[in-house]
């Protein structure tokens, strides 16, 4: 009796802290997943691309056929290039071309695909180009169009100059054969600075080179008041068409500052590309899948350069290239609240490990949804894709406020990681690469982990953060309005 009364105090904290401990890990679980992937599945954004050139005076509309074959060989993104060669002289640009594009748009949202499209007027370099004030209105001309279909573009190139778009060969508002003088540059940035201002803001808009980006940055044009300056600045992206075919790109890369220039800027925009000839000492694989790494390449060509293609087919890293283009997200562990009840708090957060090139971009929401077998409700959490870096773990976390009027019963954690379209199109959701998770049919990922609903309301769980080692996870105050706008669904089966 001496040593109870003695020891009493200790007891008592003994059986406080074991109750704590049951409540915070008794209704909290973590699962740790398989490394058992699909890397072959198809996601948006990401890939090798292949391309559908037309020209206005012999228009090639693309067909559904073609594009389910690209979706059945697992390609999400199209090249789509277009030459207004009957335009080059008219102030306007036609209502026939506008509703042609249309029907392009209407075509790949309704298959899930999108398009980085490139926009000329010569086909040859013997063919006359457009001048600047014919460009400028006929790219306000697409403002409409392209803006609403935003969600339907990968990426706009900045063609619009010279044969192919290249802006090689073209007239003296612009600077023919390379020959440029500082009014033609300016011409040309007015040019960029006219499609940056006639797209939506989430638009990405690449440019051939750095020296390209660098300049229009460093010369004042965006320094107006009519758009936001940095918004605009990381909307501007690369492609690469001599990727890995000479020592400096064929010219891509004017000095080792543009080339480390570009391989910090690609983590947060991204770049495309092809190959233009094979180079040996860049082009074989080892070089190759180490320069995609260093550039976090999103998307290629897979129709040209076909001696470079063929070689990395023959030595046997095609296939990773094209499982890594882009990224690759591994689910690693879950941690969420096992049980809660109505109208409390619970935890949910998934972490992973991105085994591609690149971060994903456009995405910026998640949607968590807590499903039974007569009822389902969801809500909606922001996400930062475009800092879940290639080669670094990532997590997608939050505190949960139940629904009021949530059924008793077991909820199963559903993940969806959609852009702001996804309630148009969920063949535009990204799927974790783990085979237990991917859901092909709703395009949804089953966790397969759940959270069982009672009538005890004490059941509110915070979760312990001790296992969360790997990435740091923002957890947002459930007032905050830009974390958790007020659309939560309750769907009733």
């Amino acid at each position: 009796m001496p040593f109870l009364k003695k020891n009493i105090s200790k007891i008592i904290l003994f059986v406080i802290f074991n109750i704590i401990i049951y409540r915070v890990y008794g209704i909290c679980q973590f699962k740790e997943y398989t490394k058992s992937y699909n890397k072959d599945i198809s996601n948006p954004n990401r890939g090798f691309y292949t391309t559908a050139i037309t020209r206005l005076s012999n228009f090639k509309p693309l067909t559904k056929s073609r594009l389910q074959n690209l979706i059945d060989e697992g390609n999400t993104v199209l090249y789509r290039a277009y030459c207004l060669d009957t335009l080059k002289e008219s102030e306007h640009v036609s209502s026939d071309f506008i509703d042609k594009l249309q029907d392009d748009f209407d075509l790949v949202e309704s298959l899930g695909i999108q398009l980085i499209i490139r926009i000329y007027y010569s086909y040859t370099k013997d063919e006359s180009d457009a001048r600047l004030n014919v460009v400028k209105q006929h790219i306000k001309d697409l403002k409409s169009v392209l803006t609403s279909n935003s969600k339907n573009i990968f990426a706009i190139q900045i063609g619009y100059i010279g044969t192919y778009g290249e802006g090689y060969y073209t007239n003296e508002d612009f600077g023919d054969k390379g020959k440029i003088n500082d009014q033609q540059w300016r011409n040309r940035y007015e040019v960029i600075k006219s499609v940056l201002l006639n797209t939506s803001s989430d638009t990405v808009i690449l440019v051939r080179t750095p020296e390209i980006k660098i300049n229009f940055l460093n010369s004042g044009i965006l320094d107006t008041g009519d758009i936001v300056d940095e918004k605009n600045r990381n909307r501007l992206g690369y492609f690469n068409d001599c990727f890995l075919s000479s020592d400096d790109d064929v010219g891509t890369y004017e000095n080792d500052d543009e080339y480390n220039y570009v391989k910090k800027d690609t983590r947060m925009v991204p770049i495309v590309g092809e190959t233009c000839r094979n180079y040996e000492k860049r082009t074989n694989c080892e070089s190759a899948i180490k320069e995609m790494e260093r550039m976090h390449f999103s998307s290629l060509n897979s129709e040209y350069h076909e001696s470079v293609l063929n070689s990395w087919k023959e030595d046997g890293c095609y296939k990773e290239i094209a499982q890594r283009l882009g990224y690759q997200l591994q689910l690693s562990h879950m941690i969420a609240s096992t049980e809660s009840s109505a109208n409390s708090m619970i935890t949910f957060h998934v972490e992973g490990y991105n085994n591609g090139f690149a971060a994903p971009f456009d995405y910026k929401y998640a949607k968590v949804i807590l499903k039974s077998d007569n009822m389902q409700c969801s809500k909606r959490i922001p996400i930062k894709a475009t800092e879940w870096v290639a080669g670094k773990y990532f997590s997608i976390c939050a505190y949960l406020q139940l629904p009021k009027n949530i059924r008793v019963g077991k909820y199963e954690y559903i993940l969806e990681i959609a852009d702001s379209a996804s309630h148009k199109n969920n063949k535009r959701n990204i799927l974790f690469v783990n085979k237990s998770t991917q859901n092909l049919n709703d395009r949804l990922n089953h966790l397969h982990q759940y959270v069982t609903i009672t009538n005890d309301e004490s059941s509110t769980s915070y979760c312990s953060k001790s296992k969360i080692t790997n990435s740091y996870c923002p957890l947002f105050d459930d007032n905050d309005q830009e974390a958790y706008p007020a659309d939560l669904d309750e769907e009733l089966k």
